[in-house]
């Protein structure tokens, strides 16, 4: 299965908003970079990442998220994944991200 993954940004105070709508794969990577950068660029102190809309998550997926964490990291921001589908976050377990985003954020990824 494959598809496409629509992005929407808002943002307000310093919080940078993302929701996602469909396929976080190798087919939105390429995008997804281009539009990281660009977020990384302006005034942010916080990255929260609304996965609601996410309906498969591959190899490149888990990748996007965790250089997206590991850039903000970088940076001093928070970084914080909200409302992972159940399916989604026994991937983010298996793949140790789950840890990753709960150590940096916090608290749990769900």
């Amino acid at each position: 299965m494959s598809g496409k993954m629509t992005i929407s940004t808002i943002l307000q105070n310093g919080i940078l908003r993302i929701t996602a709508q469909g396929a976080m794969t190798f087919a939105s990577a390429i995008e997804y970079k281009a539009l990281l950068k660009e977020w990384l660029a302006s005034d942010i102190q916080q990255i929260i990442f609304d996965m609601k809309g996410i309906t498969q998550i591959d190899s490149a997926g888990l990748g996007l998220l965790a250089q997206t964490l590991n850039q903000a990291a970088t940076r001093g921001l928070k970084f914080r994944v909200e409302n992972t589908a159940a399916s989604i976050s026994k991937i983010f377990e298996l793949s140790g991200l789950a840890s990753l985003l709960e150590k940096h954020a916090g608290k749990k990824t769900k």
